[in-house]
């Protein structure tokens, strides 16, 4: 029997790269279904309350994906929680490209909530691993996603007959290509004990980091109040969001 190839590691700056591509694309599907929610109720005439279902849902697929598995790769390691993260993403792509209705909606947000709040620690902690400036560039690559994706839907919303076909299409096959790249980033946690503790949600500041994060707090609330501000659903007689 013929030995199979080893699988080709790529360096720290590619690493890099690959990683940081994954956060923008990662969060881009978080916002790109906002400008689509008009298209959405257009096509299937669903009410304000299924738009905050719609809305509702992610939320709790990634806060309970967060306080869940978001720290199991510092247990099992980067690289296999990012291709499980990768895959549910592509899944959730793919269902907003086929969508018939709005329990599709309901049933893509959720995928894309459990695949954001999975990645997170992943793509948070492995630029950083890589690179000097990972925290600069993970902070940079999370707002840029949430803000290219939106803004391109928008435009293709008056341009293409079918945006969403489009752009879930090409997200879903970015997607699986990252999943099959991720498989040669170099692992950099040791595989250990302790996973059934770590599913136990909890959520705390290490006592060195606390000075930091209260001084960036206000920053962080202001940021996060204007992006909800021009994503968050709408009355009808505006452009309303999914998001």
């Amino acid at each position: 029997m013929v030995p199979a190839a080893p699988i080709v590691v790529f360096g720290r700056s590619t690493t890099f790269t690959v990683l940081t591509l994954a956060t923008v694309v990662m969060m881009a599907t978080a916002s790109g279904p906002s400008p689509l929610c008009p298209l959405y109720r257009e096509r299937w005439d669903f009410s304000d309350t299924m738009v905050t279902v719609v809305f509702a849902v992610y939320v709790v697929g990634l806060l309970g994906a967060l306080l869940t598995v978001g720290s199991l790769s510092d247990r099992l390691g980067r690289r296999p929680v990012l291709i499980t993260a990768l895959l549910p993403a592509a899944a959730g792509t793919a269902v907003f490209w086929t969508a018939d209705g709005v329990l599709s909606l309901v049933v893509a947000r959720v995928l894309q909530g459990v695949a954001i709040g999975t990645a997170m620690s992943g793509l948070a902690s492995g630029p950083v691993e890589s690179s000097p400036p990972g925290p600069t560039v993970t902070a940079v690559g999370t707002n840029v996603g949430l803000a290219a994706d939106a803004a391109v839907v928008g435009l293709l919303v008056q341009w293409v007959p079918r945006p969403d076909a489009f752009v879930f299409s090409v997200l879903t096959l970015v997607f699986l290509v990252l999943a099959v790249t991720v498989v040669r980033i170099p692992e950099t946690v040791v595989p250990g004990a302790g996973v059934p503790a770590s599913l136990r949600p909890r959520a705390r500041i290490p006592q060195g980091a606390r000075p930091r994060f209260l001084a960036a707090v206000p920053a962080l609330v202001a940021g996060r109040s204007v992006t909800g501000l021009f994503l968050a659903p709408a009355p009808p007689s505006s452009a309303a969001s999914c998001t």
